[in-house]
């Protein structure tokens, strides 16, 4: 049950995957699969994108009955050595927050610094312009985001 998976656009023998039961990564083009879940709060969730740099981006949910953020803490995760370690990025996040973030739903552009973007099954949409350092929160509340999608950097 592949709930995403994204290509290293710097290497196509490496790719990201989360399914149903964890985290994992392919170095040798889906051959062998290793896990990347140590220093992620659980491995259950759908999103997952990579930026043009290698940048890795996923957002967990707590699990397949409970599909919101682990302990209600809305956050995204950040990888900067292809899933070795991983940075929780909350600065600007609603504290507590019951809500999940689809496959779909989670998007970054190639702008500089680079742009992310999530919308929530509660109908909110999220973006940073630093890289995930921190966030923001669009007015407004639209029905669950399904899919989210990145044109163009912004002007």
């Amino acid at each position: 049950c592949i709930h995403k998976m994204v290509l290293d656009p710097r290497n196509s023998d490496t790719l990201y995957m989360q399914y149903h039961g964890g985290v994992f990564k392919s170095s040798d083009g889906a051959e062998h699969w290793q896990a990347i879940e140590s220093g992620l709060p659980g491995n259950f969730g759908f999103p997952m994108a990579i930026t043009a740099d290698g940048l890795l981006f996923i957002a967990p949910l707590k699990s397949d009955e409970h599909r919101y953020f682990p302990e209600g803490r809305s956050a995204i995760y950040k990888s900067r050595d292809g899933g070795t370690s991983w940075q929780e990025s909350r600065n600007g996040l609603p504290e507590q927050y019951f809500a999940g973030v689809l496959r779909d739903a989670l998007a970054v552009d190639s702008c500089r610094p680079t742009g992310v973007y999530f919308g929530t099954t509660a109908g909110d949409m999220f973006y940073s312009r630093d890289g995930g350092e921190s966030w923001q929160q669009l007015p407004g509340r639209l029905p669950r985001v399904q899919t989210v999608r990145v044109m163009s950097c912004p002007a």
